[in-house]
Formats: structure tokens, sequence, C-alpha cells
């Protein structure tokens, strides 16, 4: 978040000492990057954290006076609360739209010497989107995974995967997630070869073979983005969130339990899993009405 705001600010040929209320108004307006380009406006609630952030950063600089906190002030107290931003309703897939996407996969070529490489990769690929869907790991998370924080199949079929705050550069806490039957196959042919590989690497999804280094999120987003397109699902937003949204929303659907749920999702507060609940709750209504 910080880096997005100090390249935009670098592209308004300012320094953090110059910023003005206007300025960080005009950035909520203007200041969303997409594919490294800055095209629209910042529509989700993130608008309010870019604020908070930057009033730590400038306090900690002991900018006086600090112009995050009267932009804040300008949000709640001038009724201008438009500015906080919004998030949108999440995107649920239903089941045969979950079934399409792990049928759309990527299809692996020939073990031939000619395509390993392709085949290792379009594994790779294929474990990293099921994992994602079959358990509702963040990209952060998958992107950080060892293969030692992958346990063996239970009694249910499921995969139990540990969730690591340190690896995962602190953008979650320790938790314990549960990949369901229906991805396991994808993952546990994808150890296998990892483990075979015999690099140093203990990456589950390294960008390489036998080099220590995560994939980029690009990258992700693009082999996604991909998988859902194969799949003919047209979805509003085509990134993990929305695959980590289906798990959450099914799995509430499964076993009804708030508290499970969100252990497995690894959330902080019960709120946070709440928001899955209103969704799963809006989803039925809408199926009811059709």
């Amino acid at each position: 978040m910080c880096g997005t705001f100090m390249q935009w600010l670098g592209l308004q040929h300012k320094t953090l000492f110059d910023l003005t209320v206007e300025d960080m108004m005009h950035f909520l307006e203007h200041g969303e990057m997409i594919n490294g380009v800055f095209v629209k406006r910042l529509n989700s609630a993130i608008r309010i954290r870019y604020i908070r952030l930057l009033e730590r950063i400038l306090t900690h600089m002991k900018v006086s006076p600090n112009p995050a906190q009267h932009a804040c002030f300008d949000i709640y107290r001038e009724r201008r609360s438009k500015l906080a931003g919004q998030d949108a309703p999440k995107v649920i897939l239903e089941p045969a739209d979950q079934h399409a996407f792990m049928q759309a996969l990527p299809a692996l070529p020939e073990a031939t010497q000619g395509n390993e490489m392709r085949r290792w990769k379009g594994q790779r690929s294929r474990a990293m989107q099921a994992l994602m869907l079959g358990a509702g790991l963040k990209v952060s998370e998958v992107l950080t995974l060892r293969m030692n924080q992958i346990g063996n199949v239970d009694t249910t079929g499921s995969l139990p995967v540990s969730l690591d705050s340190g690896a995962a550069n602190h953008t979650t806490r320790d938790h314990r997630s549960q990949l369901r039957p229906f991805a396991v196959t994808e993952v546990t042919d994808w150890l296998a070869v990892r483990r075979s590989d015999k690099d140093a690497s203990q990456l589950l999804f390294p960008a390489k073979r036998g080099i220590n280094a995560p994939l980029d999120l690009a990258t992700v987003y693009r082999q996604v983005k991909a998988t859902f397109k194969r799949a003919g699902i047209n979805a509003e937003r085509w990134g993990g969130r929305t695959l980590r949204n289906a798990f959450a929303v099914r799995e509430l659907e499964e076993t009804g339990s708030t508290e499970l749920v969100g252990e497995l999702m690894g959330h902080r507060q019960e709120r946070s899993t709440l928001y899955y609940q209103e969704a799963a709750a809006l989803k039925k209504k809408v199926a009811v009405r059709s």
C-alpha cells in the first residue's frame, strides 16, 4: 500500500513533506493502480486504510500538521463519508462454477523430455489453483507455502494445511485450514513432484525449479483469470479472492459454524467471518427467488 502511494506521489513530483489534504483526496479519487498504471479511483473501503497508514507514517516522521489526520476529519466529520469508499458485494461461485473451474485447470502436456518444463509449470499451476479453491488460502499464503506445511490425508479425505504467520510475511496468523477432497489429488501429485526435485528450496510453488524464490503475484492472477475464462465463468472479479470467498461460503453452508470457518480462514475477528455468513444468506435468498 505504501509503495503504491509513493509511486503516485512521485508522479505528482512531490514528497511526503509536501503532502496536502487535497493531494490525499485526489489520490483517493484517482489513485488505483492496475497493471502498473493509475487508471481509476479506489472505490473500496481500502481507501481509509491508506489514510490511516499515511497518518502513522507522517506521525513517525514528525510531520506537523499531519495532513492525514485532517483528511480523516474531512471524510468523517464534514459529511463526506463517500470518500471512505464501500466494498463491493462479495463474488460467490455457485457449486457448478466451482466444478467447472476444477475441470478447466491447465491441461498437462505429455511427459516427454521436450515438454518436461512445461509439464512442471502446468502441474504447479493446477495444484496452486486447486489449493486456493479447496482450502481458501490467500494468494500471499500460497506464494510462501512450504512443503512441510502440508500434512497427510485424514479420515475425511481432507488434507491439513498449516499456515505460518512468519513464513507468510505476517499477512496472516498461525492457523490450520483443510484442503477438501475434491482438490487433494492435484496437490498431492504436485507435492510428489516437488519432493522428487530434491533442490534446496522448500517452497511448494517456487518461481523456477531449483530457485528459492516465490512466484510473482501478477503471474498468479493471470493464471487464475485464464482458468476462469476456460471454464466460461463470467465472474465480476477473476482473482484469488473469489476462490477464497467460494471456500468460506461453501464451508459455512456445510458446517454452519462461524467459529470453525473463522479458524480455517485464519480470521482474527469474528466479524470477518460474519461478512461471509451474510454473503451466504444473500446467496440463498437470491436462489430462493430464482
